[in-house]
């Protein structure tokens, strides 16, 4: 008799020590369990920040794009402006020296021309007298051979008179191509104005750009960071949760706790999982950790 109550109290302290390392076990899968829910809200929240800052960066990169198109075309038009204008102003150099020639030669020639009027009517003048005199033949000749210098003197008081006209006309048109060139150049200015403008929009777009990246890639550091130390806890607690299951399947022990049994039928197979060793996964774990705190 004595010797069964000395083999009693050797089981029953043999799981008082049992039941104090499942209650140890259970403290550890408490704060492991608590710390991972810690490091769960943490992830979430940054996978927020992470998401916003990926919305900003999109945004900005999309107004950049467009700032980048609107500033190629404006450049395109600056670029045919700019060839245009020197078109004009070639052109424009061109006719005023044509103008100041034509100027010049009038002044030479200006004391030896006759205006055309005045031999058209020298020359009726001449035709009709012949007509109306009886002139000899000498005499004659003579008046026909006046009247054909007149009219070659005519043929050149009229090409005088075309070039003057001329002249105004091609004064004309250097005035318009000036005009055209001067509106021209305003254009480009203007245009100038607007590509610097946009080239200063860029510049500040690309500098917050790369400051969201830099605070982009701080977030998926620290993500990065929180994720191993999941891992590594989700480790620990599969571990700490083999030890406790192995313990746990020694002992008896109550619980007041309503639908323990359900738990504890859910956890057999997760179990048997860790005695194959066996990968568990996030779901297995779970249900030990379940039955871990109805225990």
């Amino acid at each position: 008799q004595y010797s069964n109550n000395k083999g009693d109290a050797k089981v029953k302290e043999s799981n008082v020590e049992i039941e104090q390392k499942v209650e140890s076990l259970k403290r550890e899968i408490q704060i492991i369990s608590s710390k991972l829910k810690e490091f769960g809200g943490q992830k979430e929240e940054h996978y927020k920040q992470k998401n916003s800052l990926d919305k900003q960066l999109n945004s900005l990169i999309s107004k950049a794009k467009e700032l980048k198109d609107k500033k190629h075309d404006v450049d395109k038009n600056i670029h045919k402006l700019k060839s245009e204008r020197e078109d004009a102003n070639k052109l424009y150099n061109e006719t005023l020296a044509n103008v100041r020639k034509t100027k010049k030669d009038r002044k030479t020639s200006r004391e030896n021309i006759t205006p055309s009027s005045n031999l058209r009517k020298q020359i009726k003048d001449m035709e009709y007298n012949m007509q109306i005199e009886v002139l000899s033949f000498k005499k004659e000749k003579q008046a026909m051979d006046q009247i054909k210098r007149v009219k070659s003197e005519l043929k050149k008081s009229i090409a005088y008179e075309e070039s003057l006209r001329g002249s105004d006309s091609d004064y004309r048109n250097a005035k318009d191509l000036k005009i055209k060139a001067d509106k021209m150049h305003a254009e480009i200015q203007k245009l100038a104005t607007e590509s610097s403008q946009i080239f200063e929009e860029l510049t500040k777009l690309s500098k917050d750009i790369a400051d969201i990246k830099a605070k982009r890639n701080t977030v998926q550091l620290i993500l990065k960071n929180i994720k191993v130390q999941i891992g590594h806890m989700n480790h620990k607690l599969s571990k700490i949760l083999k030890d406790w299951s192995g313990l746990a399947d020694k002992v008896v022990l109550r619980t007041a706790r309503k639908g323990y049994e359900l738990i504890h039928k859910k956890t057999e197979a997760v179990k048997e999982k860790l005695k194959s060793k066996k990968k568990l996964t996030t779901e297995d774990i779970l249900l030990l950790q379940r039955e871990a705190m109805h225990k």
